[in-house]
């Protein structure tokens, strides 16, 4: 039950946040960072031909901890602007070609060669009816109780959040992500933060969680289609499948089909790179990883429609409630030094530990469901 109370209400504060559904502007490529001066950053909206841009903003919310995390870095007020003919709106660094909106513009704490900060950041697409009112937090801390919610997604009427996408650094055990972003990297395999991630043949396909932009600004694609990927591993995170599937199939979710869960990265607990994947969820509901080294079967735990397939000193990746998008999944790399749970945990070689993911779910109703197990033996 204790599990139950608090996805319930992560959940609940999520819900809350309005997030909408259908909007005709996507995120669609990001590249933050690169090998020498960054002075081809870009960020990639996709949207309807000719449809006017009045009232949308692209905001960068800083998740450097301890003394940054939560602070309004980048707000980029895009009225005035109309998507052009082929769909694509590039924001970016002046070098960057196919250039629709220059990045130096509009309160920002970047420079001509830092226009997009390196680092931990949470990104948004917003639609507002005051930007004049998002501007004036800027170098502001919108999360002062420091509970992950922004007021980006609790100003009902007033500001209508579209999409929301974070990066990870290499230190991203202490940094911070907010209101349940898709949260990709590190890129371990650097490490750094993930130099840039894209959509596959662009939205409404998903973003690559595990394979990232050439960090020696190679195949880039402002302006044009995304590159297609597999997005199994086979870039800059490194890292095949690992782990072994237990207590499935799951229950059947509203899709029809049994969440699963996946693994990519190393046994190794000296390489300290592990990303857990869950996949065939529904569509844009939020969900977290949980955690043990004890195997169970808990059946409908908290009314939920799915099984807990776990037990004893269960931990919860509730820092980090991630939001399933278009294609129905998310994944999130964890730090095998800081496993939350009650005392927080390291894992040590030759220990074996579970991992599960939870979800929001209607079917037909409002309620939860759970992917299969994943046992990850480390050495």
């Amino acid at each position: 039950m204790r599990v139950s109370r608090t996805f319930a209400t992560a959940a609940s504060l999520l819900a809350c946040a309005g997030l909408a559904q259908a909007q005709e502007v996507h995120f669609n490529e990001i590249f933050a960072s690169h090998t020498g001066n960054d002075d081809q950053e870009y960020i990639e909206l996709i949207g309807t031909p000719g449809m006017s841009l009045d009232g949308f903003m692209v905001v960068m919310v800083d998740g450097d901890s301890p003394f940054a995390a939560g602070i309004l870095d980048r707000a980029w007020n895009l009225t005035g602007h109309t998507m052009p003919a082929d769909g694509y709106f590039v924001m970016g660094d002046v070098a960057v070609v196919n250039l629709d909106y220059d990045l130096a513009q509009g309160p920002h704490n970047g420079g001509v060669a830092d226009n997009i900060e390196n680092g931990s950041n949470t990104y948004y697409l917003i639609e507002t009816t005051d930007p004049v009112f998002v501007e004036s937090f800027h170098n502001s801390d919108l999360d002062t109780d420091d509970d992950g919610i922004t007021l980006l997604t609790t100003t009902p009427g007033l500001i209508t959040p579209i999409e929301i996408v974070a990066d990870l650094d290499e230190d991203f055990a202490t940094d911070e992500t907010f209101d349940g972003a898709l949260v990709l990297g590190p890129d371990l395999a650097g490490p750094w933060e993930p130099a840039g991630y894209f959509k596959p043949e662009d939205h409404p396909n998903g973003w690559c969680t595990d394979e990232w932009l050439d960090f020696s600004l190679s195949g880039l694609t402002p302006g044009t289609m995304n590159p297609a990927s597999n997005c199994t591993k086979s870039g800059g995170g490194g890292g095949g499948p690992i782990g072994n599937n237990y207590c499935g199939p799951a229950n059947l979710n509203s899709t029809g089909l049994p969440a699963v869960m996946s693994a990519f990265g190393s046994t190794a607990v000296v390489d300290n790179d592990v990303e857990l994947t869950a996949s065939q969820m529904p569509a844009k509901q939020f969900g977290f990883f949980i955690v043990s080294q004890t195997q169970g079967f808990v059946p409908n735990p908290g009314g939920s429609q799915g099984n807990l397939c776990l037990s004893g000193n269960i931990g919860r990746y509730n820092a980090f409630v991630l939001n399933s998008g278009a294609a129905g999944e998310f994944s999130l790399q964890i730090d095998l030094t800081n496993v939350p749970t009650n005392p927080p945990s390291s894992v040590m070689a030759g220990e074996s530990w579970k991992f599960q993911a939870w979800f929001r779910d209607n079917n037909p109703g409002p309620t939860s469901n759970f992917t299969d197990g994943i046992e990850i033996d480390f050495n």
